[in-house]
């Protein structure tokens, strides 16, 4: 239990596009995926039981140590319930998982992010949304866009996260699916149908690093390991706690040695905030090109919407543990790339906290944490977190004593890391700035050079419908940046 860090971040917002079948509950409106990039020069859905009371937080930290050819397509007269959706993804399975990883597709084959990182703004596919919606629709929704020009020296560094959708999930609430119970399109949300999408968008992507988050257990094992492995990857992989069947696994090209990994386990205990079984990793790579050292962080918050304080505990935890790994405790600071689905609104109390460094207390609710829009609730407590965490209010490891951080004000929270954002956010429906974030990024160690573009609902109208679909794998799509590491 341990972590630390004074860095500078860099945050990606995408809005989850879904079907409208979803209840206040169930619906993940604008769920904040975010990729946060961090620089040393700077200082200071789904939720398994919604109707549970509490929040939740770190346990203990371990150190670790297909394309398939396109089967024929079936005729599915119809769906009549989830039972009948998931019959057909488990009567698939057992061929799938004899596939032999050879016939893989490799990332090394297709041009690396090197090529192509300092090049003009050239229209390329990376992603399926953009190839599908070009091809039936003549409409291009997303495009890179060049944050700058003219870095020299350096080694490219592609990264992506990308929560993948659960197949047993799915399985399980095709209320939010609807737009699949028509006849003729239960294939779509099949694993067979969903594993061969996501296969060639690996691909298509050409990361250096993948942060995935809902990847299911027993998938990792039969698609997702082998599929990397195969391409050129090692990996590692942390299951949600107790009985929970999917969790978050990062990839990363052999390019990379990894010095150091740990697990975060946000449950504690069943009477504490931290009570749920959310996870996260921290991995500690070097860059075998020139010796820079780096951390990867990434993790699935909590969904429930009105359990903004287990949220807003999860991620001190996180924020310890990142402290506490790349800071001046961990014998040599270094930047480090945060990802994951976060559950959260753009400019929250919760997204605020991260981005400002400071929240306090003072009449806030648990339903105004995340923004989600479940508003009011009860009033949270500055005491949130469990006194076995051992984090003080300044999101630091309390026996962490080599360096001085005053705390924050009685009723407040505050955190050492200086977070700015890859992009600004725009308004989902019409695409318009919301704010302009903090644009003059203090860069020494990593630089941000493009990023994919993000769709608003407008453009998203009239092209392939709910996320998942036959173009579209998951309920979510990948964010992607590059960057140059020196």
């Amino acid at each position: 239990m341990n972590n630390e860090t004074d860095q500078e971040v860099e945050l990606l917002g995408v809005q989850k596009f879904n079907t409208g079948g979803k209840t206040d509950e169930e619906r993940d409106i604008a769920d904040l995926d975010v990729i946060l990039l961090t620089d040393e020069e700077s200082s200071p859905r789904r939720q398994e039981n919604l109707s549970k009371d509490k929040s939740e937080d770190l346990k203990v930290i371990g150190e670790a140590g297909p394309s398939f050819t396109r089967p024929q397509e079936r005729a599915v007269e119809r769906v009549q319930s989830e039972t009948r959706i998931c019959a057909i993804n488990q009567g698939e399975q057992s061929r799938l998982n004899r596939a032999d990883p050879r016939n893989f597709p490799s990332a090394r084959s297709l041009p690396s992010s090197a090529s192509s990182l300092h090049a003009t703004n050239m229209p390329e596919f990376v992603d399926l949304l953009t190839q599908g919606t070009l091809l039936m629709c003549k409409k291009w929704l997303r495009r890179w866009d060049v944050v700058q020009n003219g870095v020299v020296g350096g080694n490219p560094l592609r990264i992506c996260s990308y929560n993948v959708l659960c197949q047993q999930t799915a399985c399980k609430t095709p209320e939010l699916y609807i737009h699949l119970t028509k006849p003729g399109r239960a294939y779509e949300l099949t694993w067979e149908n969903r594993w061969r999408l996501l296969a060639r968008e690996f691909s298509m992507i050409a990361a250096d690093i993948f942060c995935l988050q809902e990847v299911q257990y027993d998938h990792y094992d039969h698609f997702f390991r082998p599929y990397f492995e195969a391409a050129g990857f090692l990996g590692t992989y942390k299951k949600r706690t107790h009985s929970l069947i999917d969790g978050c696994a990062i990839f990363y090209k052999a390019d990379f040695q990894m010095l150091r990994y740990r697990y975060i386990e946000y449950y504690v205990s069943n009477d504490s905030v931290l009570d749920r079984d959310n996870v996260g990793q921290l991995i500690r790579l070097k860059d075998m090109r020139n010796g820079r050292e780096f951390c990867i962080a990434n993790t699935h918050l909590l969904f429930n919407k009105r359990r903004g304080d287990v949220k807003l505990a999860q991620l001190a935890v996180l924020l310890a543990n990142i402290d506490k790994e790349c800071g001046p405790e961990s014998g040599q600071e270094c930047p480090y790339v945060l990802c994951g689905d976060f559950n959260i609104q753009p400019y929250s109390p919760l997204y605020n906290f991260i981005m400002s460094g400071e929240i306090c207390f003072t009449n806030l609710r648990r339903g105004d944490v995340s923004g989600q829009g479940s508003a009011g609730g009860p009033f949270v407590s500055v005491n949130l977190l469990p006194e076995d965490v051992e984090i003080d209010r300044n999101c630091r490891f309390k026996y962490l004593k080599n360096r001085t951080v005053l705390l924050p004000s009685a009723n407040c929270w505050s955190h050492p890391l200086c977070f700015n954002s890859v992009y600004h956010h725009v308004n989902a429906e019409s695409g318009q700035s919301m704010s302009s974030t903090v644009g003059n990024v203090s860069e020494k160690e990593i630089r941000l050079i493009r990023r994919l573009s993000l769709p608003n609902i407008n453009q998203l109208a009239g092209t392939l419908g709910p996320w998942p679909n036959s173009a579209t794998p998951s309920d979510h799509i990948p964010l992607i940046a590059d960057f140059v590491l020196q």
